[in-house]
């Protein structure tokens, strides 16, 4: 019974946090640190529901904590690794959620090692993605590619996926620090315009584990590439 009220407290703090959070004063833009905190939330609830049929991680650098992040970024991202990828298996996963510096460019990733998707089906929300197709790309990951797009003119989502071993979403973007001090490469870009089609690798060839590895060295399949 103690045991049962002390998980019905936690799920309310959580609740509340994340909330408080979602609302942010009309926000639209908040810390890193605060989005981190706004999924944490999301994810402790989740673990409670589906009674620790995943585990999840949260790894984030010092020096990303303080700058600009769109809010609620990642929760549709981490619904989606629950949703489609986590909960049909029976032996569960893993969500792995990363942040870190490279240069001027704040990269924030999210790593399941749920289902994953066929290489037909991958290709079909990418280029869903690109048209502005929210039916077939998806409502909640159409919504952070166009805001992505729209806020940051060197904004980009990078999509992996391989049936059987999981999926990442990584997400890049020139940070500014919301608490003064040096604002990266002039500040955040406002006037950058929906740019759908520039910059970002949507098309893979990035091998995860090679020279240009974003996701780091925990490889979510173990395989040499996502």
């Amino acid at each position: 019974e103690n045991e049962q009220k002390a998980e019905a407290v936690k799920v309310v703090t959580a609740l509340a946090r994340f909330f408080r959070i979602s609302l942010s004063k009309g926000k639209s833009i908040i810390t890193v640190r605060d989005e981190l905190e706004h999924v944490r939330n999301y994810l402790m609830i989740q673990h409670m529901r589906f009674k620790n049929k995943f585990s999840y991680y949260i790894d984030a650098s010092e020096d990303c904590m303080d700058l600009a992040s769109l809010k609620l970024m990642l929760q549709p991202l981490v619904e989606n690794s629950i949703k489609y990828g986590i909960s049909p298996r029976s032996q569960g996963g893993k969500i792995h959620i990363r942040s870190w510096l490279e240069g001027k460019r704040l990269w924030i990733s999210v790593a399941d090692t749920g289902l994953g998707m066929e290489e037909g089906r991958l290709k079909e929300i990418r280029e869903a993605l690109k048209a502005g197709d929210d039916r077939s790309a998806g409502v909640g990951l159409g919504n952070i590619y166009r805001r992505l797009h729209v806020m940051y003119k060197d904004g980009g989502m990078f999509l992996y996926s391989r049936k059987g071993c999981g999926t990442v979403v990584q997400m890049a973007f020139t940070g500014e620090n919301l608490h003064g001090g040096e604002k990266l490469n002039g500040g955040k870009n406002l006037n950058g315009g929906k740019n759908l089609n520039g910059g970002e690798n949507l098309n893979g060839g990035e091998n995860l584990n090679g020279e240009e590895n974003h996701y780091g060295e925990e490889n979510p399949n173990g395989k040499d590439e996502v």
